[in-house]
């Protein structure tokens, strides 16, 4: 297997450009007299950063208070030594900044906080978070969390963002903690059944306790891990049942038979998608989406979003066998649905009902009768002409969707 984590090359190359780009930034701060203390967060400061084609620096600025204006003043310090940065909106807003082809700064204002509960932001506790992991690191464990990020990336749910749903890159880093090796996590992984509550800085007296005291929203997935830094939060909240089923599925795969494709991120071939159509005697509908959303969590949540409302909508009419979302973090999205077409039975009015029972039967000729009531079945259609049929531009400026095209 190849190396999961940069070359000795590429590390010293990161880390030559973070130390210049901190050094540009601290004079450009000190002159603007804007007080902010920079640390360095994320996978890099941590060590557990994966091998991949353009990686990222999260550099955190701690402020004594987060403010609209404070941001604004950063945002002009920025542009003043990187013309090229651009602001990310969220639930706080920060800053990207390409640094060459292969690496990007994220800038990101935090509130400067002694304690976990004073967080305003989930941000907030990215210090308390990069000093915990750092405490445990050895080699050892650095090469065990690469191992858990690739294969979950290898599965398409690496990430905590809405429209992923899957493992945070800290999630993991906790996990791997608390088990020492992947393949270890993978065992105890693959034998839950519904939750599994894990408390590494054993935060609660038991399990029980932890759940009279979480709040009901952090604590309703699969997994429970509680933060070692602030026992109120759970690390894995942002995962699925439906990534976690995913994840488990492959698990079992890779203990029964190891190998290196586990951990290779597959590249999306529409060829092998017709394959697997053919092979099932189904057909394939493609459904096109943009949204004129924000690039990044905001943009994939109301894309998948409406992906996941056209699944519900085409197992009205047929047997959906597989559905496959493609976003990468633009404004558009493109599905694809595998299907077969499945007979559809539309109940009528009672016999009973005489009124209505006529009106059906004169509305619809070719009628039958079961158990006292009129159905009648649904002519074939196809899920191009369905789909156009039932979205609405009401419903595609409900949801946020400023163009639909199906093929």
């Amino acid at each position: 297997m190849q190396s999961l984590q940069p070359s000795p090359a590429h590390l010293t190359e990161i880390t030559g450009s973070t130390k210049f780009f901190l050094k540009t930034l601290k004079e450009a701060l000190v002159q603007a007299k804007l007080p902010g203390q920079i640390f360095v967060g994320g996978s890099f400061a941590k060590g557990t950063l994966l091998v991949k084609e353009k990686y990222d620096v999260d550099l955190f600025i701690r402020f004594k208070e987060v403010t609209p204006l404070s941001i604004d003043r950063l945002e002009k310090v920025l542009l003043s030594i990187a013309p090229q940065a651009t602001r990310v909106h969220g639930s706080r807003d920060y800053f990207q900044i390409p640094a060459s082809d292969h690496l990007i700064f994220e800038v990101i204002p935090v509130k400067q906080i002694t304690k976990p509960q004073a967080m305003e932001n989930v941000t907030d506790l990215s210090y308390f978070h990069v000093a915990y992991v750092t405490k445990h690191m050895t080699q050892k464990l650095a090469h065990e969390i690469a191992l858990a990020k690739a294969f979950c990336t290898s599965a398409g749910i690496y990430g905590a963002e809405s429209y992923i749903q899957g493992f945070s890159g800290y999630a993991l880093e906790c996990l791997l903690i608390h088990y020492r090796t992947f393949r270890k996590m993978l065992q105890k992984l693959l034998s839950v059944e519904k939750q599994l509550c894990i408390d590494p800085a054993k935060h609660y007296r038991s399990s029980g306790d932890l759940l009279r005291t979480m709040s009901e929203s952090r604590r309703a997935g699969p997994l429970i891990i509680v933060d070692p830094t602030w026992k109120e939060r759970n690390v894995a909240a942002a995962l699925s049942y439906e990534s976690f089923s995913l994840f488990q599925k492959r698990a079992k795969a890779y203990l029964a038979r190891p190998h290196d494709q586990f951990f290779e991120e597959e590249t999306f071939d529409l060829k092998r998608v017709q394959k697997e159509v053919t092979q099932k005697k189904g057909m394939l509908f493609t459904l096109s989406l943009e949204t004129d959303k924000q690039a990044g969590d905001l943009a994939g949540t109301k894309l998948r979003k409406f992906h996941l409302f056209v699944c519900e909508l085409l197992k009205e009419r047929f047997t959906l066998i597989k559905p496959l979302f493609r976003y990468e973090r633009g404004q558009t999205s493109v599905s694809y649905y595998i299907l077969k077409t499945k007979q559809t039975v539309q109940e009528g009015p009672l016999l009973s009902m005489t009124k209505h029972a006529h009106a059906f039967k004169k509305m619809h000729p070719s009628v039958f009768v079961k158990k006292g009531r009129y159905y009648r079945t649904l002519p074939p259609t196809t899920p191009q002409a369905y789909v156009q049929e039932k979205v609405r531009k009401e419903l595609l400026a409900q949801m946020d969707i400023t163009r639909m095209h199906v093929d």
